[in-house]
């Protein structure tokens, strides 16, 4: 999937890596071992190309941030979102 708006903020975990566009879509690629990257890790371990996060609840987002194996988002309706693990292995 291409990325098809201007990226306004990039976080990284460990191996994986967040961009957040301009109209507030979230998308992630890398490692989502743990689900990091909202998606089962059972049906996609890994992630090649960037996917749009979330986008079945239809909120955009306005600031993002990685942990290690963890992905923070703070939607536009100020409700946090958590996507991963805080495991320290």
């Amino acid at each position: 999937m291409q990325i098809e708006d201007n990226v306004v903020r990039i976080a990284a975990g460990k191996c994986h890596v967040l961009a957040l566009t301009y109209k507030g879509a979230l998308y992630g690629w890398g490692s989502n071992k743990y689900g990091q990257l909202a998606l089962s890790p059972k049906r996609a371990p890994e992630v090649k190309i960037p996917q749009l996060i979330a986008e079945e609840s239809g909120v955009k987002m306005q600031q993002v941030f990685a942990g290690k194996y963890y992905t923070l988002a703070i939607g536009k309706n100020d409700a946090l979102y958590f996507w991963g693990s805080v495991r320290q292995s």
